[in-house]
């Protein structure tokens, strides 16, 4: 991230991805303390995830 930054370049996760990364262990918690039941995950892009732009190829 920070060598992308200084390189002004773009990096390879954003900030949907940040906060997608950090909601799993939280998540996977809710789910254990429900005898591993599934749990909803948030849409953090508010339903846009599928027209952002590819990062990688």
């Amino acid at each position: 991230m920070i060598l992308a930054l200084q390189e002004n370049k773009q990096p390879d996760w954003d900030v949907y991805d940040s906060v997608t990364s950090a909601a799993i262990i939280p998540l996977t918690g809710a789910s254990v303390a429900d005898k591993s039941r599934p749990v909803d995950f948030p849409d953090f892009t508010k339903g846009k995830w599928g027209g952002r732009a590819k990062l990688y190829s």
